[in-house]
């Protein structure tokens, strides 16, 4: 009987699989892109391109304000909170990315945001307290790091991209949980993309360490694209898939919610 329910489970992965086959093979192409510079461009190339103000920097800023606006309208079409949230927070990440602007207005960072700001820039996450690095431009470890926008940003999408979807699928406790919270639940074949962004991410910086800081900016702009194709599913699928709350496989197989605790 357990290996039923085992085999039952995966077939409804594959089935989640197959109906979101395009989002994934889009999501999987757009992510080999990005990272195939590494495999056919030379160091000047991957420097300029990754350069702030340049081409991996704006792509971000568009895949980010993108999500924020279909957060917003999926908000006005459920009257969802946690839309209204994410819409405020992809927003925030698209200013975040360009320092509000100032480079292009060109607008002093103010004396007191100056003196703790690592980079001098009129952004919150290099602030001392949420950056990599201290005042002294040397990296933080242990406990330090726990306030980073970076490690927060990476901790957050695994979290939200494939832990939470796991376990309202394998779970009903949490399952009810999230019903409750009326929170949307994404689906773990995309999610699971956080996670591919996350070992390449690392892969890169063990084997070509002088470019640590640049394949940064393509992990950042990867994983926002995987955050515009999850609310582009959300948007799409709004009438015919079921997420919040629920695992997008629970729509696909209406029974699973009944036969799998």
């Amino acid at each position: 009987m357990e290996s039923e329910h085992t085999i039952m489970k995966f077939n409804l992965y594959l089935k989640e699989a197959k109906y979101l086959r395009a989002y994934i093979i889009t999501t999987f192409l757009g992510g080999l892109l990005f990272y195939s510079v590494f495999l056919f461009l030379d160091g000047s190339a991957i420097l300029r391109l990754t350069e702030e103000d340049h081409l991996y920097e704006w792509l971000t800023v568009v895949f980010f304000l993108g999500s924020s606006v279909l957060s917003l309208m999926l908000f006005l079409r459920k009257k969802n909170l946690f839309f209204i949230l994410f819409f405020v927070a992809f927003f925030f990440a698209a200013g975040e990315e360009i320092s509000w602007g100032q480079r292009i207005i060109g607008f002093e960072t103010p004396e007191k945001i100056k003196e703790r700001n690592i980079q001098d820039e009129f952004t919150l996450h290099n602030l001392e307290a949420f950056s990599r690095m201290n005042s002294e431009r040397n990296l933080k470890s242990g406990f330090a790091r726990l306030l980073e926008f970076n490690f927060l940003f990476k901790a957050g999408t695994l979290l939200y991209g494939i832990v939470l979807p796991f376990l309202v699928f394998h779970f009903r406790a949490i399952r009810n949980l999230t019903k409750w919270m009326k929170l949307p639940v994404p689906p773990i074949t995309i999610g699971v993309f956080f996670l591919f962004n996350w070992m390449i991410y690392r892969y890169v910086n063990v084997t070509v360490p002088q470019y640590a800081l640049r394949s940064g900016e393509i992990m950042e702009c990867f994983a926002a694209l995987i955050f515009l194709a999850i609310f582009f599913f959300y948007y799409r699928e709004r009438k015919s898939i079921d997420y919040i709350g629920s695992d997008i496989k629970h729509s696909l197989d209406p029974s699973a919610s009944v036969r799998f605790v």
